[in-house]
């Protein structure tokens, strides 16, 4: 199989992942061409838990990574799409008991995506708002913020912006702990 192939496939299997019943491929394929950085400590688990899948990937498609266009697709580091379809899955692990034992790494991803404010970037949005330049530079702009942490002290911003005042400012939390709090903070008991 050609490496070009390969990355397709394999970007089509993460998208089912997080599939549902609105379409964000166009949005999801830029946000699989940023590289994942951090400069918080412990945020190389999330790009660990991105790049992780490509192994699930391999394994479930009985793919022999010898052959050098899997050898391709392993190398490099995470992207946002990723990283993001990971904390879903993470998220959907965690939440299993709330939501009637079903997979809905789906919802939680559009969560993610809301909390971004780019799920208004489907891939039939309404005309004005269609997916061109201006959106990809806009998307770029919104994951810059993500990883540079210069999102509010609430995570305003980010993939997990609190409603109250957080114990810690949110720039200096790790995306784990981001993730717990807000968890806690709107679906705890």
């Amino acid at each position: 199989m050609k490496e070009k192939a390969l990355t397709e496939l394999y970007f089509s299997w993460l998208y089912d992942k997080v599939k549902q019943d609105r379409t964000y491929v166009k949005l999801c394929k830029e946000l699989h061409k940023i590289r994942f950085r951090w400069t918080v400590h412990n945020d190389d688990n999330r790009a660990s838990d991105g790049v992780g899948l490509r192994d699930i990937f391999i394994d479930e498609n009985n793919l022999d990574e010898r052959h050098l266009s899997v050898q391709y697709l392993l190398k490099g580091e995470a992207t946002v799409f990723e990283v993001m379809v990971a904390l879903a899955l993470r998220m959907n692990d965690l939440m299993y008991e709330l939501n009637d034992r079903e997979n809905h790494a789906g919802r939680w991803f559009r969560e993610m995506l809301m909390n971004l404010k780019l799920a208004e970037h489907t891939d039939n949005s309404e005309p004005g708002t269609r997916f061109e330049e201006m959106t990809e530079q806009k998307i770029w702009q919104i994951c810059d913020i993500l990883m540079d942490r210069t999102y509010d002290y609430d995570g305003s911003g980010s993939l997990f912006p609190m409603k109250r005042k957080p114990p810690k400012d949110m720039r200096k939390v790790e995306i784990w702990y981001q993730l717990m709090l807000y968890l806690t903070e709107n679906y705890g008991h």
